[in-house]
């Protein structure tokens, strides 16, 4: 009896909390018997039997501080700039044509764009798109008795002739045999609802495949790699264990996620085969190489002078050059040229395996046998654990700590036609369970930070000539802190939402949360 009362406490599918939810899921259970005459677990209530929560409900947060999308929400141009400022601000890309599924008219785009005319906008490259193709057939799931649902949409953006703020023009809410109707800005509550179906999917994306996958997966095939390959006092290991710190601990932690029962088939809308079938494109998709930071955004066609006003991709690239000049000079302390990488063959061996199908699989990987091959490989592998994951990850409050502004979630279908009532929308929005529990996930992974990049243990570099280095470095850091401080200023001084995420004093050194 003491032992189960025990087991009773700690079990993890055990304890008071859980003796409430399987009370409260017996009492549905035995109304919808009564009420259906039939075994209720055969039925998924429909998606409109549900009572809806007001949208401020979900304002949860009296004793921290506010997510950035409460007070802006609401807002289109908030809602274009979480492409180039949000939580996923990697899949924007340029337009150099309209898809052939998607009838986008030319007066609906001038009716957008305040007269804009389309065919300019296309010969001028001010056409972008998000694109949820690879969610087309990823099965959604069922959480506490509710249905889910999850879309594969298409969404468009454009900046105007001056090249000022990009706006959002139109929504396609699938991709399939039958796309649906275009969705416009001025269509009310229909319009809300197919940014909504975007947000879902987007954060279905984030969570699984960029998050999951492209950090957390990708850094821990990378440390496995790297612990069978190379010496702890070889130079790469001295360089690179500070940004692998605790990803093996963490991810072995959170492998649950994605199993039965776990929390991305919870709290997202994704079931546990989707979850899986979702996990295994962004897997077999990545590319060391074409994800890269500079490369990801030129293949994308979102450059500089493409996209003017993309912060997250600026401030990815001011970290890559600051890392880049780091790198440059550390490597070359050990390797006089090109030759002696070549010939270094710990190093060899730690690339093989990375490519090996049986232990990293990671393709892109390439040949590192030169000073600048080198210097790019580890460049990319510092970045993905520490600004590219900050970027992905600390994120998440400000874009999800308020729910209607990105369910991870989706409780009801997308728009159909031009005209919902409001409660269609908010059939869209997660209940009081989900509310709580997609909270309670997104505060903790904004607010847990261990360590610091550019900061290394005391004594860690024992080689002196290595520490004038990282002087350099942790200066160049505090320059890029001022500069993006400064650009933000002024943005909130226009009224714009600030882009802060990736300021150097916020930015881990390694994936461990």
């Amino acid at each position: 009896a003491a032992a189960e009362a025990q087991a009773l406490v700690t079990a993890p599918d055990a304890g008071p909390r859980d003796l409430v939810r399987r009370a409260k899921r017996a009492l549905f259970v035995r109304v919808q018997e009564v009420l259906n005459g039939k075994d209720p677990q055969r039925r998924i209530p429909g998606w409109d039997e549900r009572t809806p929560l007001a949208t401020s409900a979900y304002r949860i947060f009296p004793l921290v501080r506010a997510p950035q999308a409460l007070h802006r929400w609401r807002s289109d141009a908030f809602f274009a700039r979480e492409r180039v400022a949000g939580t996923n601000p990697v899949y924007l890309a340029r337009l150099d044509a309209i898809p052939a599924h998607v009838p986008l008219r030319a007066e609906d785009y001038a009716r957008a764009m305040d007269g804009d005319l389309l065919d300019a906008a296309l010969a001028e490259h001010r056409l972008f798109a998000c694109d949820h193709g690879m969610l087309e057939g990823i099965e959604a799931g069922v959480t506490d008795g509710w249905r889910k649902f999850l879309y594969a949409p298409l969404s468009l953006y454009a900046l105007p002739p001056d090249r000022s703020t990009l706006r959002p023009v139109a929504i396609q809410c699938a991709q399939g045999p039958s796309p649906g109707p275009l969705f416009f800005p001025w269509q009310g509550t229909a319009w809300r609802m197919a940014r909504t179906v975007v947000q879902v999917s987007d954060s279905n994306l984030h969570g699984v495949v960029q998050h999951g996958v492209h950090t957390h997966l990708v850094m821990g095939l990378f440390a496995v790699c790297l612990h069978r390959s190379l010496a702890r006092t070889h130079p790469l290991s001295v360089l690179l264990l500070p940004h692998l710190a605790d990803t093996l601990n963490i991810d072995d932690l959170t492998r649950g996620l994605f199993a039965s029962g776990g929390r991305t088939p919870t709290i997202q809308s994704v079931s546990e085969r989707g979850t899986l079938a979702l996990a295994g494109w962004g897997y077999r998709t990545f590319d060391w190489t074409r994800d890269g930071v500079p490369e990801r955004f030129a293949a994308r066609g979102v450059t500089a002078d493409a996209l003017p006003g993309y912060p997250a991709r600026d401030d990815l690239e001011a970290h890559e050059r600051v890392l880049r000049t780091f790198v440059h000079a550390y490597l070359r302390i050990y390797y006089g040229c090109d030759g002696d990488v070549a010939g270094d063959p710990e190093l060899a061996d730690f690339v093989r395996r990375l490519e090996d199908r049986d232990e990293g699989g990671l393709r892109g990987v390439g040949e590192v046998a030169t000073l600048d091959a080198l210097e790019t490989f580890v460049v990319r592998a510092v970045q993905r654990a520490s600004s590219y994951h900050a970027a992905i990850n600390y994120s998440v409050y400000d874009a999800m700590g308020y729910l209607p502004n990105m369910p991870m979630a989706q409780f009801g279908p997308a728009p159909q036609r031009a005209e919902h009532p409001e409660e269609d929308f908010l059939a869209m929005l997660p209940p009081a369970t989900e509310r709580d529990r997609q909270f309670n996930d997104v505060f903790v992974v904004a607010n847990l930070r261990a360590n610091r990049l550019g900061q290394y243990p005391l004594e860690h570099f024992q080689d002196r000539r290595v520490r004038p280095l990282v002087r350099d470095f942790q200066e160049g850091l505090a320059e890029l802190e001022h500069a993006i401080a400064m650009r933000n200023a002024r943005t909130e001084a226009a009224g714009g939402a600030p882009y802060g995420v990736l300021r150097p004093s916020l930015v881990t050194a390694s994936v461990h949360v």
